[in-house]
């Protein structure tokens, strides 16, 4: 298998490129004998993949992020809980990738390797992107992973907002052929390795930087639960929150705080 070395830890990386190019190295395979492993593997990666989805949409329900009110409150600075959950996603994320880092370094660093697009740019794909799927949230009160629970618990045109998605990514997949050299190839790209990632071009040790990242935004985040309480939003639109006896983290509470959801969201 192919690999290269982080110029921040000096760790191996698996070039997945290069690895599915050459699965065996060179070498030939039976392939019937990775056949019964291949099928534990993919039951388990379904399992896996179940409850997440069980816990995503169930922090979903109890932080009520998904209700379109709550998004497009939060892009006219009227509700904060998107924020909230925004910032306790990455605190955890920060203290799980940095735990991660230390515990497995070189199966860190490949999967960083494995998730990073091959071409993006700066301003059409990070900037302008970014800006459309803003404006998108902000009218459809939805984004991609919040249909969902959209659609789950009943919210009214949910499946209007599933339909446009799904007509936006057909529109897109016809017109990319023609939109890639015309437009999102201009300008500054990413690379492709893993220069691309903040703490390799600044050479910063990257369990400081994720912390440090993840400590301003819990810092964040806490401040606004405690500034700004999320029974006294939720109150403004669905009332009885606020006066309820049970709370964070009894299953039985209608809500928890945003931040703690992001928290063990991420």
């Amino acid at each position: 298998m192919a690999a290269e070395r982080s110029p921040n830890d000096d760790v191996e990386v698996s070039n997945p490129v290069a690895a599915a190019e050459d699965p065996a190295g060179g070498k030939e395979t039976d392939s019937s004998a990775d056949a019964p492993a291949a099928g534990e593997n993919y039951c388990l990666g379904l399992s896996v993949a179940a409850a997440m989805g069980v816990i995503f949409g169930g922090l979903f329900e109890k932080s009520h992020v998904f209700e379109p009110q709550m998004m497009r409150g939060q892009f006219i600075f009227e509700r904060w809980i998107m924020i909230k959950m925004f910032m306790g996603a990455i605190t955890g994320s920060a203290i799980a990738f940095s735990l991660l880092s230390v515990a497995a370094p070189s199966k860190f660093s490949a999967v960083r390797a494995s998730f990073h697009p091959a071409q993006r740019g700066y301003v059409s794909g990070g900037m302008l992107g970014g800006a459309v799927l803003g404006a998108g949230m902000a009218i459809a009160g939805a984004c991609p992973s919040m249909t969902s629970p959209q659609v789950g618990t009943g919210v009214q045109y949910a499946w209007f907002v599933v339909a446009g998605g799904l007509l936006g990514a057909l529109v897109y997949g016809l017109v990319e052929p023609k939109l890639q050299p015309a437009f999102l190839s201009k300008g500054g790209q990413c690379t492709g390795d893993l220069g691309d990632y903040l703490d390799v071009k600044l050479n910063v040790n990257f369990l400081l930087l994720a912390l440090s990242f993840g400590g301003l935004c819990a810092v964040g985040g806490l401040l606004l639960e405690y500034l700004v309480d999320f029974r006294v939003e939720l109150d403004e639109w669905e009332g009885g929150i606020g006066s309820e006896d049970v709370s964070f983290p009894s299953p039985k509470a209608r809500a928890w705080p945003p931040f703690w959801c992001g928290a063990l969201f991420g």
